[in-house]
């Protein structure tokens, strides 16, 4: 999860979407025409009676975030409690759905939930020179529960194209896509990347998902080009961190992620496993681009081939990797969501992932991303925490914190209301105590911080990928009786426990 930075605004402009239309007065492009024609931070919402119900947008053109006006001021689309689609034409058609220009480099696309995601669908390029068939990304784009579904793109990128950009990373051109709890499935490119085609750019993506992506050459899920500058603050251009990759497929390289070209790949916490490439292709899961393309500290992970791999230091056993293992994963399904207030649903469908089977290897593997960094009384209502991930400055994003979500220290749920900081330097965070029933305790340096999965659920053990096992326990309260009881009955008698996920 990403979020906006809050501290420094002065000035906040609102564009409220009244209908569903593809033009005209309250439609979402002419509500994000007036937005990106402010001189302040915008916002553009969904009328909360309108989109009481999930409700679907067809757009008749690209809708195309340009703050060309105030580049550096974020601007953003957030979506409504009930998630609401924005689908390009489809297969009659040729534009994106959703183009960000290079001159807005804090744009934002976030849905209200894992319940209540923004689908981005039937975007449809016809050309084998176009890219970016969902987004076409050129300046700085942050995704945070969004569904990206059945793209279509003759060139590259059939979910998202990023190609170049301002400045994600500080003092680094080229870095664009910040994508947290999103899921991409579907999308089909005829060239690389089906779900994200990467050109000159760098990303950071996060308990996200990738399933039934296609590309017709290279990375059926991710093609990672190369960096658009020769040093980087970090040792890496595109970091998969507590992701599921599986079930894509590619024609030469790479059925997961392609790492060709000069690009830098790290991988942390991540399962990517049960992904194809053609005869005679290379790199099932993973094909890596040699020991140059491997960030070192990739860890945690599960692949499921090693095919591809060689010469990259991802082996069985080696910073706790697991490598040529089935990965057991339950089908692509929707397991349920939650919200900030602790409320769990269905989900809506489209933001879905998969759930880890009893046995899986990801299941206890992870390691922590975050923690403490002072001691915490348990009346503090600030907070100092840090991360362990190799992380660079990110504009406008204090990841891995989230203002307005919850984090779980113990057994104490905790309101983030506030943030400041970055992963260098280390984070404050303004904190509610003890919510969604839990109770306010002292905690000390150095204890995990644990952050919710792409469903916005809390992990009852530390597991790699999008999907965070939960479990119970099962405790007898009748009282043993010893008298013999003879009885007859029709019908066999018996149990059901019904879990909200299959591990449990």
């Amino acid at each position: 999860m990403f979020p906006e930075r809050l501290e420094d605004r002065l000035v906040l402009s609102t564009f409220t979407v009244t209908n569903t239309n593809a033009s005209g007065a309250g439609s979402l492009p002419a509500e994000v025409a007036l937005a990106n024609a402010a001189t302040d931070e915008a916002i553009v919402q969904f009328d909360s009676t309108v989109f009481a119900t999930h409700q679907t947008i067809t757009l008749t053109g690209t809708l195309t975030l340009d703050h060309a006006s105030e580049p550096k001021i974020p601007i953003s689309i957030l979506g409504p409690t009930a998630g609401v689609t924005i689908a390009g034409g489809g297969s009659g058609s040729d534009f994106s759905v959703i183009t960000v220009t290079s001159d807005t480099q804090q744009a934002a696309i976030k849905g209200d939930s894992a319940s209540g995601p923004i689908t981005i669908t039937d975007g449809n390029l016809t050309g084998s020179t176009e890219s970016g068939a969902g987004i076409d990304d050129f300046g700085d784009l942050v995704l945070d529960n969004v569904a990206i579904t059945n793209n279509t793109s003759a060139g590259s990128g059939g979910g998202v194209e990023v190609s170049g950009g301002p400045d994600i990373f500080t003092s680094n051109p080229g870095a664009a896509l910040l994508a947290a709890d999103t899921t991409f499935s579907g999308n089909k490119a005829a060239a690389a990347g089906g779900g994200v085609d990467m050109e000159g750019s760098g990303a950071l993506i996060v308990n996200s998902t990738f399933s039934g992506n296609t590309a017709g050459t290279n990375g059926g899920a991710i093609e990672n080009g190369p960096m658009l500058v020769p040093t980087f603050v970090v040792p890496l251009n595109l970091g998969v961190v507590n992701d599921t990759i599986s079930g894509n497929t590619a024609t030469v390289f790479g059925g997961g992620i392609d790492n060709g070209n000069g690009g830098i790949l790290g991988i942390l916490n991540a399962v990517v496993a049960g992904n194809t490439v053609a005869a005679g292709g290379s790199g099932a899961d993973v094909d890596s681009g040699g020991s140059s393309g491997i960030y070192s500290g990739s860890s945690h992970d599960v692949i499921g081939s090693a095919d591809g791999l060689q010469g990259s230091g991802i082996t069985d056993g080696s910073n706790s990797n697991v490598v040529g293992h089935p990965a057991l994963l339950a089908p692509l399904g929707d397991y349920g969501g939650a919200n900030a207030s602790g409320t769990v649903s269905t989900g809506s469908g489209d933001l879905q992932t998969f759930a880890l089977l009893p046995g899986s290897p990801a299941i206890n593997d992870a390691f922590v991303l975050a923690n403490l960094t002072a001691d915490a009384t348990a009346a503090a209502t600030t907070i100092q925490a840090g991360t362990q991930l190799p992380l660079p400055s990110l504009n406008g994003s204090t990841f891995p914190y989230e203002q307005g979500t919850v984090i779980l220290i113990g057994s104490e749920q905790i309101l983030v209301t506030g943030v400041s900081g970055s992963a260098q330097s280390g984070y404050t965070l303004t904190v509610t105590r003890g919510v969604n029933g839990t109770t306010a305790a002292a905690h000390s340096s150095g204890d995990p911080i644990v952050l919710p999965d792409e469903r916005g659920v809390f992990a009852a053990s530390n597991a790699v990928g999008a999907f965070q096992t939960q479990g119970f326990n099962v405790t007898a309260k009748a009282t043993p009786q010893s008298t013999a009881v003879s009885t007859a009955f029709a019908n066999a008698l018996g149990v059901t426990v019904t879990a909200n996920d299959p591990n449990a």
